[in-house]
């Protein structure tokens, strides 16, 4: 069984350290624990397309978030940007922000592009966050050095 957080987002992250880097996602009130997800949470500028079409998903739907979160966060995508497309319910104007989202994600070059690309892609060959991880050359029990030595050059 698998924990979705279901509403992971730049306000639902919490910056512990910045050497060793270290982050802990906070607010769980949208989290369900199943095998597969059928119900809708979170932001709409943050779900997984599986999610805004209301396909099932699964606990991948979350990487997706964070790697809109990531885009965000490097000013690839601003949040104000992100939430005029889904002003007034307009389906073509928020799948223009889809499409857009993913010319962001796919323009985005070097080790955080790939990353991002590997996050904000189809969830049959989205990356796990182990994968992830792994891709930052750590495990899932050791700290993100290899991410802090990266920014500093």
């Amino acid at each position: 069984m698998a924990l979705f957080h279901r509403d992971i987002k730049e306000d639902n992250i919490l910056l512990k350290s910045l050497s060793p880097l270290h982050v802990c996602l906070a607010d769980f009130g949208l989290a369900v624990t199943s095998r597969e997800g059928a119900t809708h949470g979170g932001q709409l500028t943050h779900v997984a397309v599986e999610v805004y079409l209301g396909r099932r998903y699964s606990y991948i739907a979350d990487i997706w978030s964070l790697g809109v979160t990531a885009l965000s966060l490097l000013r690839r995508f601003p949040k104000k940007e992100a939430q005029c497309f889904f002003r007034g319910r307009d389906r073509a104007q928020e799948a223009k922000y889809y499409e857009k989202l993913l010319s962001e994600a796919s323009s985005f070059h070097g080790y955080f592009g790939e990353l991002i690309k590997h996050m904000l892609c189809t969830p049959d060959v989205r990356w796990t966050a182990v994968e992830c991880l792994q891709y930052l050359g750590e495990s899932p029990d050791t700290g993100p050095s290899r991410l802090v030595h990266h920014r500093r050059r």
